[in-house]
């Protein structure tokens, strides 16, 4: 029997709580440095025990790329050691997948490049949980509208997404002063949408980090220049984005269903 580790606790939380984990922004994160060999070693035993299933996407980063989720019986573990509740279970929905590996790849460069000021990520909130906030301070009427990040979840006009994709909390390694702010990943507003979806963010006061593409960048600062935001920021990855469409199979000789994912158009 695999004995869970600190370190695996962490990697299942990663999977549960960006919705997958590529083999590359885990090894990146939890085996800086190495070659990736017992990256993949580990992260087979913890397949093999259950707790992370493993899928093949065509990922802006590899074709067939190996990347892992969380199972139910990891989802039940990680809930029982760090009462996590807002997971993913198996992979997100196809039109969530490119998002949620934005944010994962995000989240690794904010951590980077903040550590190298002497800032650690002390608390990261995907957007699963962000929603189920959002929901329980609805209906208790304590969401307001900074809280949010955008129009205020009081207002019944309020659509999904104003509270953002994430939110992440920065300190300073002295345990001195916190940063916080949002993420909104790019790739959901167009024309009037997304000059509303600025204005929002703008009006709500509360430091914005906008994940984009090259071929949008442009036009999101174009846009945030507009609206004289000062509390918006722009991070520019620079991946290829693609579209999934799923095919199971079963592999032959061992009989587990797994998931090959074919890349049916690519951006940029």
């Amino acid at each position: 029997a695999v004995k869970l580790t600190g370190r695996d606790l962490d990697i299942l939380q990663m999977a549960g709580m960006d919705g997958l984990a590529t083999l590359a922004c885990l090894n990146e994160k939890f085996w800086p440095g190495q070659s990736g060999k017992k990256c993949r070693e580990r992260l087979g035993q913890l397949v093999r025990a259950g707790w992370l299933e493993r899928h093949y996407l065509d990922t802006v980063f590899s074709r067939g790329e190996p990347v892992f989720t969380l199972t139910h019986l990891g989802a039940r573990e990680l809930k029982k050691a760090t009462g996590h509740q807002a997971l993913f279970v198996g992979l997100p929905a196809r039109g969530e997948i490119h998002q949620q590996l934005l944010a994962q790849r995000a989240r690794l460069r904010l951590e980077k490049e903040l550590g190298a000021r002497g800032l650690v990520l002390v608390e990261w909130t995907g957007e699963r949980a962000l929603r189920s906030e959002a929901y329980r301070g609805r209906l208790s009427g304590r969401v307001d509208k900074k809280q949010a990040g955008g129009a205020g979840l009081n207002n019944t006009r309020t659509a999904p997404g104003e509270w953002g994709d994430a939110k992440a909390i920065f300190q300073d390694r002295t345990g001195g002063q916190s940063y916080s702010f949002n993420l909104e990943i790019d790739g959901q507003y167009w024309g009037r949408m997304l000059r509303e979806k600025i204005e929002g963010l703008a009006e709500s006061g509360h430091p914005v980090v906008w994940v984009t593409l090259p071929s949008r960048a442009g036009r999101i600062r174009a846009e945030i220049m507009r609206t004289g935001a000062n509390n918006i920021q722009v991070m520019v990855l620079a991946l290829k984005t693609c579209q999934y469409h799923r095919k199971s199979y079963h592999k032959q000789g061992k009989g587990r269903q797994m998931n090959e994912y074919r890349r049916r158009s690519v951006g940029n």
